[in-house]
């Protein structure tokens, strides 16, 4: 399994469905304003940080080997960010 990193409502998304993101990690979630909600086990980051976060969060998830999926919206982020 692997965390989803989507794009909702305008706001960066991190869906942890198997709670990969425990101790250190949803510690450092919450430094960068993520909001952690237990019932769909995800965090929300907020509205006006989508791209600074969107290089955080792919970089800290790759340092820790923990696997990523990026949504289409997100690649799409990805590629705006590069240019």
């Amino acid at each position: 399994m692997s965390c989803q990193v989507t794009i909702s409502n305008g706001r960066l998304v991190v869906v942890d469905p198997v709670r990969l993101l425990i101790g250190r990690h949803h510690s450092q979630m919450a430094v960068w304003g993520f909001r952690y909600d237990p019932n769909g086990n995800s965090y929300t980051g907020r509205a006006d940080e989508i791209y600074s976060l969107l290089q955080k969060i792919t970089k800290y998830l790759s340092r820790y080997q923990i696997p990523l999926e990026l949504s289409k919206d997100v690649e799409l982020a990805q590629l705006e960010l590069q240019q």
